[in-house]
């Protein structure tokens, strides 16, 4: 069993072994937790947001085990990228009510549903949408009329938006900023700290029966370095240095054995990103700013990348079909056919028929870049 070499009961790194009473209370949960005690009560909207894997989810998880289920009525949705309709579909499902009669009833039997736990039954609704990042600008004008709708005076449920730091820059946008002033509470992980990072990884050994002296101090310190503060960086690491560490009959984890599970992790490698000029003309008038692209994944004829400009980000699909090329942005409810990736006039327009203009040269100018960083990428 992994970990039995170090006198642990199981492995306490594994996610699956995650208990809620075993939590370790870093800064960031204590903020976030705090908060979310004064929304339960006062109700709205609460923004919380953080790089993947520092623990969010984990969070809200510990969260909902704590409310008096006769006193609040929480549920939990996980997005991936959904449309308006499954978004509602998601929200009946949850609510327990039959997904029927289009978006207008839907609509409606959530809304009466939201009305009634907290008339009736006096159990307001928290509900908790993780990996909001994916909400489209369509979706989030229907939460902010599911809030308005009726009581605009009133806040009868608590909206718990949980997503990657991009969403700030979502929401900062005007068409939003009737939704952006029902946020109450909001606040941004900055992950472990280097001390957090050591008392984490002590307090799980402790909770697997292990000791302290298992790990020596600079190995503590080296984990930091190449974690960033994320705890699933933490676990994955630990993880590695559990097998690691006993394949290499070290009797104390110690830097060797964590800069060979940082090998292993290929924690080295950087994701591959890049900056870049965009450019919009207006007659004479020319107007510039800079976009950024960031490589997520690549494959036989496809790319996944997030593309950055002016406070806006993409999440996009792109590559090759059997007739052209194709695009596709989730997070935008935008997809569309391409011509190759250097024509930047071609797909500026064919993309800026389906969005705004200075958000099409962003998305246009990235996609000239990508196939470039790609090939970089597999050279190294």
């Amino acid at each position: 069993m992994l970990g039995s070499y170090y006198g642990l009961s199981f492995n306490p790194f594994d996610k699956q072994n995650a208990r809620e009473k075993d939590r370790f209370l870093s800064k960031d949960i204590s903020e976030m937790t705090s908060r979310l005690d004064y929304l339960k009560d006062t109700r709205g909207i609460g923004l919380f947001t953080a790089r993947p894997g520092m623990g969010k989810s984990f969070a809200l998880r510990c969260f909902a085990k704590c409310l008096n289920p006769n006193l609040y009525h929480m549920e939990y949705i996980c997005l991936s990228t959904v449309s308006v309709m499954e978004f509602y579909r998601q929200l009946c499902s949850v609510l327990g009510l039959e997904p029927r009669g289009g978006k207008p009833g839907m609509f409606r039997a959530v809304q009466e549903q939201i009305l009634y736990l907290y008339k009736d039954k006096k159990q307001p609704l928290l509900l908790a949408v993780d990996e909001a990042q994916y909400l489209s600008t369509g979706i989030l004008e229907d939460i902010k009329m599911l809030m308005n709708y009726g009581y605009d005076s009133l806040n009868c449920f608590t909206l718990i938006l949980c997503g990657e730091p991009h969403l700030n820059s979502t929401l900062k946008k005007p068409v939003h900023e009737a939704l952006r002033q029902r946020i109450t509470v909001h606040y941004n992980f900055s992950g472990l700290s280097d001390s957090e990072v050591a008392q984490y990884i002590l307090h799980k050994i402790s909770c697997a029966g292990g000791a302290a002296s298992i790990i020596d101090q600079a190995a503590l310190s080296a984990v930091h370095s190449h974690s960033q503060g994320s705890p699933r960086l933490v676990d994955n690491l630990m993880t590695d240095a559990l097998t690691l560490g006993a394949q290499m009959d070290k009797k104390v984890i110690d830097t060797d054995v964590i800069l060979a599970s940082v090998s292993s992790q290929n924690l080295g490698q950087e994701v591959p990103d890049m900056k870049y000029d965009c450019i919009l003309r207006h007659g004479s008038h020319r107007e510039t700013w800079t976009g950024e692209l960031i490589l997520l994944g690549m494959g036989d004829g496809w790319y996944e990348a997030e593309i950055n400009g002016r406070g806006t980000y993409f999440h996009i699909l792109t590559g090759r079909h059997r007739y052209g090329n194709y695009l596709c942005i989730p997070n935008h409810d935008v997809g569309c056919e391409l011509s190759d990736f250097s024509d930047i006039f071609w797909n500026k327009e064919r993309i800026g028929s389906l969005m705004r203009k200075v958000d099409a040269v962003t998305v246009a100018t990235g996609l000239v870049h990508l196939p470039a960083m790609a090939s970089g990428r597999l050279k190294n």
